[in-house]
Parts: C-alpha cells; sequence; structure tokens
C-alpha cells in the first residue's frame, strides 16, 4: 500500500504540476499569516510581523523544493528531464538510436525468456482443478542399498541421492498403487501414470512421433481434466475386456486432423496397434511430466501390447511386483497434512513390498519409508533438486545482461562526446542505472 501511494504522489507531481505550485504557495501564505498574528499579538507592528514571518519561513522556492522533496517530486522531474534527454539524443542521431532500441529489445528478450523457461519448470501448477490439493507419492531409503541392492529388480525411472546418502525415488509397483488406492480416508483419489518413449503414431495418410502416457482409468478425473472433444479415459476402459481406446492431445489433433470433431471414432495405429480415438485432452493440459507434453493419452493395460520392452521378458509389469515403473498422485483430502498422510500410509507400503518383491529380505524396516510431497506440478516437484541450481545460474545470467545492455549503451555514449560534454552526460544517465561511474569505466 505504501508503494501504491508513493506512485501516485509521484504521478500526480507529474500531471499536476502547475496545481501543485497553486496549492504549495496558498499554503505559505496561510502559514505567514497565522505567525504574523501571532507576533502583532506580541505587540509588533503589522507590516513588521508579516516581514519577520517571511524571513523567518524563507522564500517561497525554498519551501517548495522542500514539499516537492517530500513527495517524490525530485524523483519524477529527474525522470522526466532524463527522458526528454534521451529523446532528444535519440533523435539527433538515428544510427546510434537503432542501436540503442536493438540493445534494449535483446536485453529483454533475454530476460523475457530466461524468466519464462524458470516459470514453466519451477513455478508454473499444472493446469487442472484445485492443484494445490494435489501430492506426488515418492519413497526413500538409505543408501548403502545402491543400485544394484534395491530390493525391486527393474526400476523404470531416476533414484537420486540427497546431500545425506538417502536414496529417492518416485515410481512404484502395480500392486503398490493398488494397495495405496484403498486409502480413502487420507485421498480422495489416487491414480498412477507412466511416460513412455516415442512411437510411431498413423492417422489417414499422416505419420508423427510423439511421446506417449500411460494412465490408470480414473487419472482424467482424479485431476479434474475435461476433454475439448469426446471424452477422457473412463474406468470401463481399464478393464481387460475394454476397447483399445486413445485420447488425442491437443497439438496431435491439430496436426494430424486440423482440429476436426469428426475424429472423434476413427482409427489410428500407434506402432502399429490398431486404436480407437474417443476424445481430445483440453488444449491447456499437456501431462503430469515437466516439459514432454505427450502426445496421446493410453490406458495402463494397453502397454504390454503398445510399448513392449525387451527387459519386460514377455512378462507384463501389472504383474510384476518387482518392476517399479508407476507414478502416482493423489487429491488429498482437507486438513490431512503430508506428515499424517504418509504416516498413514507407509504400512501399507512397506507391508505390499515385502509381499510382492523378490528381494524383499533387502528392506530394513528402519531405512525404507514412504514419501508424500507436494503435487501441484507433477513430475516437476521431483526435478525441484535439479533445476534450482539452474534457477539460481539464469537468475544472475538476467542480472548480466541487463548490466551489459546499459554499459553498452555509455559506451556507445562515451568514446564519441563532443568538447561540449554533451554526451558526456548521455555516458552518466546510462552507467548512474547500474552503479557505474563513467569515470572509472
Amino acid at each position: 500500500m505504501k508503494i501504491l501511494a508513493w506512485l501516485r504522489s509521484i504521478s500526480g507531481q507529474v500531471l499536476r504540476r502547475g496545481t501543485h505550485r497553486l496549492d504549495v504557495e496558498e499554503e505559505l501564505r496561510a502559514h505567514i499569516a497565522l505567525r504574523a498574528d501571532d507576533m502583532e499579538r506580541a505587540g509588533l507592528s503589522r507590516a513588521e510581523a508579516e516581514r519577520q514571518a517571511r524571513i523567518e519561513f524563507g522564500g517561497f522556492e525554498k519551501f517548495r523544493e522542500a514539499s516537492h522533496e517530500a513527495l517524490g517530486g525530485d524523483l519524477a522531474r529527474s525522470l522526466a528531464q532524463d527522458l526528454r534527454y534521451a529523446l532528444r539524443m535519440l533523435s539527433r542521431n538515428p544510427g546510434l538510436a537503432a542501436i540503442a532500441v536493438g540493445s534494449l529489445a535483446l536485453g529483454i528478450g533475454a530476460n523475457t525468456a530466461i524468466f519464462s523457461l524458470t516459470n514453466a519448470l519451477l513455478l508454473d501448477a499444472m493446469p487442472v482443478a484445485h492443484p494445490k490439493q494435489l501430492r506426488l507419492l515418492g519413497w526413500q531409503a538409505q543408501h548403502q542399498f545402491g543400485y544394484k541392492h534395491l530390493p525391486m529388480e527393474s526400476l523404470y525411472g531416476d533414484v537420486g541421492f540427497t546431500k545425506t546418502g538417502t536414496a529417492t525415488g518416485t515410481e512404484f509397483s502395480w500392486d503398490e498403487y493398488e494397495a495405496l488406492q484403498q486409502t480413502h480416508a487420507i485421498f480422495e483419489g489416487l491414480t498412477a501414470y507412466y511416460h513412455d518413449a516415442q512411437a510411431n503414431i498413423e492417422g489417414g495418410n499422416d505419420v508423427e512421433r510423439g511421446t506417449l502416457e500411460y494412465v490408470a482409468p480414473n487419472f482424467f478425473q482424479v485431476l479434474g481434466v475435461r476433454a475439448a472433444v469426446g471424452r477422457t479415459i473412463l474406468p470401463s476402459d481399464g478393464s481387460d475386456g475394454g476397447a483399445p481406446v486413445v485420447v488425442l492431445s491437443d497439438w496431435l489433433w491439430r496436426d494430424m486432423f486440423g482440429r476436426s470433431a469428426s475424429v472423434i471414432g476413427k482409427r489410428i495405429e500407434v506402432n502399429r496397434i490398431p486404436l480407437t480415438v474417443v476424445g481430445v485432452a483440453a488444449q491447456t493440459f499437456h501431462g503430469a511430466g515437466v516439459d514432454l507434453d505427450p502426445a496421446l493419452y493410453l490406458p495402463l493395460r494397453l502397454q504390454p501390447q503398445v510399448s513392449p520392452d525387451q527387459w519386460d521378458r514377455g512378462k507384463s509389469r501389472l504383474a510384476s511386483g518387482d518392476t517399479w515403473w508407476v507414478r502416482i498422485l493423489g487429491r488429498i483430502r482437507p486438513g490431512v497434512t503430508n506428515a499424517q498422510a504418509a504416516a498413514a500410509l507407509d504400512g501399507i507400503f512397506r507391508q505390499t513390498a515385502e509381499a510382492t518383491l523378490h528381494h524383499s529380505d533387502r528392506i530394513d524396516q528402519e531405512a525404507v519409508h514412504l514419501v508424500v510431497q507436494a503435487g501441484d506440478r507433477g513430475d516437476a516437484q521431483r526435478a525441484d533438486t535439479k533445476f534450482v541450481p539452474m534457477d539460481i545460474g539464469t537468475s544472475a545470467l538476467a542480472g548480466l545482461v541487463l548490466v551489459l545492455v546499459c554499459l553498452n549503451l555509455a559506451n556507445l555514449c562515451w568514446p564519441a562526446r563532443p568538447r561540449g560534454g554533451g554526451n558526456s552526460a548521455c555516458a552518466w544517465r546510462s552507467a548512474r542505472d547500474v552503479g557505474v561511474s563513467p569515470g572509472n569505466y
């Protein structure tokens, strides 16, 4: 509020300079008259009292300058003078004007790009219903397990290590997901998803390459994402007898079908497997990843047919408790904290792991725990430790770009200054903004 009041004061000084001058004069005359009245009652003549009062208050210019400075008028006047000076200099030298505008455009553009990247990776929440209610599940284990001694045989994802040596991950087996899904008192809903590599997508006469996102039947319902056209994947699509269906992303719908509503019901082939299009995801939704922007959303049960992996050895990941591959997002109930949710789910998590893992003897009951963390940015939550150092670096780079732009303008003005020192002022004004004296440059 103080900043807004200060800005209003400065704008008033600039836009109502004449009115402000009259107000100051009137106020000064009132003060002088009141002081003269006091002196006249003390025994001085009226003329002498007014003369003494004017001497005591000082001249009008002194009073006006003090009032102007208290209200921020000096800054407003200085900014106005700088702006007029800059416009005169640029109009006299079109070449300098072009270089100055180009330099500023480069600096502003670079900073905008840097902020946009940082905002997308570290700040933006997923465009879903009430994203702050979402939680991403994970696990942590002591580092002595090592990659070769983790209890699961296959892990599709990254294992990170904290500074204290704790291994962390966000992938779970399908058995773990089904067991945790029963915790209705903690979460309003839990869903699972898996990002796959690029696949060949054929529709009509077009062929595209794009990533796939396999999702649980309740994925769109838990996130609160609606279809732009048609419908999303429903619980009935997740059953073994369900039809092989697919939901298109907005960009694939645009590139392959020209955003035609007649796409619903058409057949496309993904890695030579025929699928029926039942809907198109909302234009603002780009999956639960950092920046993958998947082309298609498929039911998780189709993964063995559409994207078989040699490491699966012909087995379905859905039936293998030793394969940890899906990530789990949940919508937590109001009033439940992350610590409470983790404590309530930890026993189920470890009990299921002991019952399904082939190397369950590697699990130390005191060393492996479930973790509940914010999930409003999906996989980006997992990437925080990777991107925070980059965020610091890009912020420093943004500041450096601005400094270089200002120094570049100062450097352009300084060498060509005439004897009268006209461009010396240009260099000073440019360098002043970044705290650099041109005498030391």
